[in-house]
């Protein structure tokens, strides 16, 4: 998108910013258009905490373009179509340039506020058609734009065309003129030469016409000069112009097999890097599927010890109570065809998730802690109201068997709890376990908490690490 008019030219105190915003709810500012006799768009009013106000944005900064979109002589159509159409802002900023503007708070300017908070609908409505409208009066009045400049070529053009051919018909006039005086110079001198008899004004008349005829003689020949210098000029200009076309067009071609091999370099080495993810993808997944197949194996030993410690301890209480019914025989499972079952994961007692007597570490293993802090959060349940996550991950996904938070809803439990966040790992809910199971599964538990009596839901997480945000808002 651009509006035609270039780019303005940085100062010394001018800054870019790149803003993205995906993810979140939006610039955090109002701006609004500067008067007549200081066009622009202004920074009006900075929301505390905002992504504004992060990149430092202050009251009466003017934005001089947009994604190379100049705003100075913008309307207000376009500066909002510029600063809502795209969620990666390159802005250019000259620092309070109308902060004299907001001194006067009767100043009588529209403003739009550019969060992407709920709003009425009617409201939103009503800011669509709005945005509609000065977007096709834009529209139109660059179609008038246009339409006046090529009326104004031609009837440039016509004009010239007109005088050309008014100096050609001035010439043809002038020379029908000279031509006519010639005439009847010559008309003159031949009734002379007739009337009179005598040789010597015979002689005369005679070299009379002979100087006219050199004079005839010698404009013909400045003519004829004329002319020719006027086609060599012509030829010139032509090989000129010709010159400079081919030599234009063979630069637009270098920049365009340059451009071309360019991309082709950016396309194999994006290609390469996928293929080098790919690879260290599936590594990774392989030595997470060996790593839990052999934590399966160590758990089915440790149950096939301790079912054989059991086994043993029975015997020698029947040895020793020899008059008592003896117990039916147990059945034995061998190492090689425990490490076949997968026992499904019980589950935990509510006094091991009550505050006071809470342990990680007799929950989980020290490779399910991976080190994170592990927190115990119980949230109050209210009616209507959903725990408000979104999870993804599951035995089938390469995220190991971990079910991660992606997402938390504003309005929702979790969100006016204030405990959960993005990148967390439920490990348990309400005693049951959220460790390798499939997301579908994990998202039934949930919903079945959710709904099971009682006035809460204690959730045990893994905090995700802290994630450093520099990558998205960068200062130039």
């Amino acid at each position: 998108m651009s509006n035609g008019a270039p780019s303005p030219k940085m100062g010394k105190e001018d800054r870019r910013v790149f803003v993205n915003l995906e993810g979140t709810p939006g610039l955090g500012c109002s701006i609004c258009g500067g008067p007549a006799y200081k066009p622009g768009v202004f920074v009006k009013n900075i929301k505390p905490g905002s992504i504004a106000e992060e990149i430092g944005l202050k009251l009466g900064d003017q934005f001089l373009d947009v994604n190379g979109i100049n705003l100075i002589h913008a309307d207000y159509g376009e500066a909002i179509s510029a600063l809502k159409g795209s969620k990666q802002l390159t802005i250019t900023v000259r620092p309070q340039e109308g902060e004299e503007l907001f001194k006067d708070v009767t100043m009588p300017k529209k403003s739009i506020h550019l969060d992407n908070e709920p709003q009425d609908p009617e409201e939103r409505r009503a800011e669509r058609e709005e945005l509609e409208r000065l977007r096709q009066i834009a529209i139109d009045r660059e179609k008038k734009r246009q339409k006046k400049e090529t009326e104004e070529r031609i009837h440039q053009s016509a004009l010239a065309k007109l005088k050309q051919r008014q100096e050609e018909l001035q010439r043809l006039r002038e020379a029908e003129e000279k031509k006519k005086q010639e005439e009847e110079q010559q008309s003159k001198l031949q009734k002379r030469k007739s009337e009179e008899d005598d040789e010597e004004i015979s002689r005369q008349l005679e070299q009379e016409l002979l100087n006219l005829s050199l004079t005839q003689q010698k404009i013909d020949d400045e003519k004829k000069q004329e002319e020719s210098r006027k086609r060599k000029e012509s030829r010139t200009q032509a090989q000129r112009r010709e010159s400079e076309r081919m030599e234009k067009q063979t630069q637009q071609e270098l920049d365009r097999l340059s451009e071309h091999d360019k991309k082709r370099r950016k396309e194999l080495e994006l290609q390469q890097k996928l293929e080098e993810q790919k690879r260290a993808q599936q590594e990774k997944e392989e030595r997470m599927r060996i790593h839990r197949l052999q934590q399966e194996a160590k758990e089915s030993e440790r149950e096939i010890q301790r079912e054989q410690q059991w086994l043993s301890q029975e015997a020698e209480k029947d040895l020793r109570k020899p008059n008592l019914i003896p117990s039916p025989p147990k059945t034995y499972m061998s190492p090689s065809a425990a490490q076949g079952v997968r026992r499904t994961p019980s589950r935990i007692g509510q006094d091991k998730l009550s505050p006071e007597k809470f342990d990680p570490a007799s929950l989980f293993t020290k490779p399910q802690i991976a080190g994170r802090e592990i927190r115990m959060i119980k949230i109050k349940k209210e009616k209507d109201t959903d725990l408000g996550v979104t999870v993804e991950g599951g035995i089938d996904s390469v995220l190991g068997g971990k079910v991660i938070i992606t997402e938390v809803w504003e309005g929702g439990l979790a969100h006016k709890h204030g405990g959960l966040y993005k990148g967390d790992q439920i490990m348990n809910c309400n005693g049951r376990t959220m460790l390798d199971i499939k997301l579908a599964r994990a998202q039934e538990i949930l919903r079945e908490e959710m709904k099971a009596t009682g006035d809460s839901v204690t959730l045990v997480i893994a905090v995700a690490p802290p994630k450093a945000y520099e990558d998205e808002v960068t200062y130039f």
